[in-house]
């Protein structure tokens, strides 16, 4: 799961222009189709059936909350790179690992596993 989350954050680090159109300010008023709705749907369903694997392995929570839960830390901590605040932590991919594990219900590298942050 982290490697998934992992590439979704390099592509939107690679391919900025693209990720920006998607969820950003690339084109002012644009809406979704209905038919590209059906299409993020069928990928967050894919995302969901992955954490259902993660929580079935050891991850905390509902799958499909779990899965909105890792879905919303990966764009929103993207977002907030993409915006230049990566400089506010020493480590913005090791940040990034921290989020995605957290939402899973595991601990961030190097930190004990009863360690509340």
């Amino acid at each position: 799961m982290l490697a998934l989350c992992r590439a979704y954050r390099q592509v939107a680090l690679t391919w900025r222009g693209h990720y920006q159109l998607l969820f950003g300010d690339g084109v002012p008023g644009w809406q979704p189709s209905a038919a590209l709705r059906e299409q993020a749907r069928a990928r967050f369903d894919r995302l969901a059936a992955g954490v259902a694997r993660a929580v079935h392995a050891g991850a905390a929570g509902p799958p499909e909350l779990t899965a909105w839960a890792v879905w919303v830390a990966c764009h929103g901590h993207v977002s907030v790179e993409l915006r230049g605040y990566a400089e506010l932590v020493p480590d913005s991919a090791a940040a990034f690992d921290a989020v995605v594990l957290r939402c899973l219900g595991q601990p961030p590298p190097g930190a004990p596993p009863d360690d509340p942050r």
